[in-house]
């Protein structure tokens, strides 16, 4: 017979018996029976005919991009539930951003049911950007608290051991992290000392688990190195990593702590304190566990280069042994002593001479200086000086006196002329000064009128006459 829709076909005769759903059906070539695909088919179908395209707003988590064929696989999620999400890497490649797990976001597409899981999801056709959710902003916010602290800066991150006594892994005793780790130390050391503390590494209280394990383990003082693992998983299964507690309990640890926590596109906030954090839990294995025997061949390469340069050095000193023992073969000790000696006793002898001679040039240095330093003694250079002094202090007052001589005599002669010219002179001959009112000297006649007083100095006194007429006097 010919199938029927999605998936569904008619029983046949042929058929092994089947139990019917219906006790009411009593004709059981008449029941209609679908088969998983044919139902999932009809699902699909149906969903896709109610919604259509749709917008659906929340947070991504557990962000895949697929290597080979680049879709885009991702988990839409809020409070209450979650939505598994497809982007084909046409669409993918169309986003003007780059697409991050915790970002809020609006997506549209279509709803549609996936076959071969048979789980209900979106076929996202494009994303519109709304900022970043509530999970995401914590990581940030304990992130940059963890900064600010210093917790996270590379000057205090510590260097693994070349060889630790012990290595502690805290991860689940279940997990397939446990596995990778031992399996890796058997094949990199298989004489490595593991210390296994089991945790939970997810669900409610993962996170105060994990950093009691953690702290007890370093109590012990036992191991060199601790792992701190979990395989891969969604982003709220590794959330337990993110917690604050777990981030102080790595920075207290007296152990050098490696984190490998989940993928590689994966960092959590353990992995941003931690001495060293590896993609994986291998990787932080390999990078703990050190080959044994690639140790061994560097010990041995060392070994032999220490073993050459010994043997470099012993042939070398041997050697300069045999030429100092060959020279002091070649020659007597004695006679060698003797010469030095001879030779000691004619270098005194030359440097008693060459003493002598330079004493006696000294000597005679400093009898010039002695001589000369008595012609320019301060005391007798002194006494010249002062009497020299008084010689020219007696030229001085000689040259002083004549000088006042001279002087006395110019002056007596300029004295004796002046008094010559002097206008009182002739006044004592019996001569007289006629003077007007105003001190005008009187020459002539005409100067004065009838009634003008004329003022007459004489030789010893003056007079002050009144003209009473002009005198006509016989030439």
């Amino acid at each position: 017979m010919a199938d029927a829709p999605f998936g569904m076909r008619r029983r046949g005769p042929s058929d092994p018996p089947l139990r019917a759903s219906s006790s009411s059906s009593s004709n059981t070539t008449d029941t209609f029976v679908f088969s998983v695909g044919g139902l999932q088919r009809r699902l699909r179908a149906e969903v896709e005919k109610s919604f259509g395209v749709i917008h659906v707003g929340g947070e991504i988590s557990s962000l895949t991009i697929h290597g080979v064929s680049g879709h885009a696989y991702f988990v839409l999620k809020d409070e209450q539930a979650q939505l598994r999400c497809v982007m084909w890497k046409e669409q993918v490649q169309r986003l003007r951003h780059k697409l991050d797990n915790g970002m809020e976001v609006i997506v549209y597409g279509r709803i549609t049911v996936f076959e071969k899981s048979g789980q209900l999801q979106l076929t996202v056709q494009g994303v519109d950007r709304q900022g970043s959710g509530p999970a995401e902003e914590a990581w940030r916010a304990l992130a940059e608290k963890l900064r600010l602290e210093g917790l996270t800066s590379p000057a205090r991150k510590r260097r693994l051991p070349m060889l630790p006594r012990a290595v502690g892994v805290v991860t689940s005793k279940n997990g397939a992290a446990l596995r990778d780790i031992v399996k890796t130390a058997l094949r990199r050391d298989p004489f490595t000392r593991l210390l296994i503390a089991p945790t939970p590494v997810q669900g409610e209280g993962a996170d105060l688990a994990i950093a009691r394990t953690l702290l007890m383990l370093d109590d012990l003082r036992i191991c060199d190195v601790i792992i701190l693992a979990r395989g891969g998983g969604s982003r709220e299964d590794l959330w337990a990593f993110n917690s604050e507690v777990v981030a102080r309990a790595v920075c207290a640890c007296f152990a050098v702590v490696v984190t490998g926590v989940g993928h590689e596109t994966d960092t959590s906030i353990a992995d941003l304190v931690s001495d060293l954090s590896c993609s994986t839990p291998t990787a932080a294995a390999e990078h703990a566990i050190p080959v044994r025997a690639e140790i061994r061949n560097r010990f041995v390469v060392a070994e032999n280069r220490l073993r050459r340069a010994l043997r470099a050095e012993v042939t070398g000193r041997g050697r300069r042994l045999m030429r100092l023992e060959a020279k002091l073969t070649a020659q007597d000790p004695l006679r060698a002593m003797q010469r030095k000696s001879q030779l000691l006793d004619e270098l005194t002898n030359r440097a008693e001479r060459s003493l002598r001679i330079a004493l006696g040039r000294r000597q005679q240095l400093l009898a010039v200086m002695t001589r000369r330093l008595a012609r320019v003694e301060p005391r007798a250079k002194m006494a010249a000086l002062g009497a020299r002094i008084q010689i020219l202090r007696a030229k001085q007052d000689h040259l002083l006196a004549r000088h006042l001589v001279a002087a006395k005599q110019r002056l007596a002669e300029q004295v004796a002329g002046l008094e010559a010219l002097s206008p009182l002179k002739v006044l004592a001959r019996g001569y007289a000064l006629a003077t007007t009112e105003d001190h005008r000297v009187i020459l002539r006649a005409s100067q004065v009128a009838p009634g003008d007083r004329v003022n007459l100095r004489l030789s010893e006194g003056a007079l002050t006459l009144r003209v009473e007429g002009e005198l006509e006097i016989e030439s």
